[in-house]
């Protein structure tokens, strides 16, 4: 986690005012799930800076996220907020194969 944390800041040193972000929580265990999604948080909210996020830990965008944008295959599939992400059929349909409303939590 220390590396990730570090990439991380690096990034915020040349002051951005968006932060990209790929898959920055892969290979964490799932204790360090909550810290480094407090730190995404506090960069959102205290520094102000939108961030962008690929994630496929569909819980942690789920609880961080404002707005989402699902794709697959590389195609738009939905968009909105997460709850009406969660309930999508589309969306339950190409992750979960079925329809109907999702939990995520």
């Amino acid at each position: 986690m220390d590396r990730k944390m570090v990439e991380m800041a690096r990034a915020l040193a040349t002051r951005p005012r968006i932060l990209l972000l790929d898959e920055p929580l892969a290979g964490l265990s799932p204790l360090d799930l909550d810290p480094a999604i407090n730190t995404v948080r506090r960069i959102r909210d205290e520094l102000g800076i939108t961030v962008m996020w690929i994630e496929h830990i569909m819980r942690v965008l789920m609880e961080i996220c404002e707005h989402l944008i699902v794709l697959h295959h590389g195609e738009k599939l939905a968009e909105g907020t997460p709850k009406e992400i969660a309930g999508d059929a589309a969306v339950a349909q190409a992750y979960f194969g079925k329809s109907g409303a999702v939990s995520f939590g």
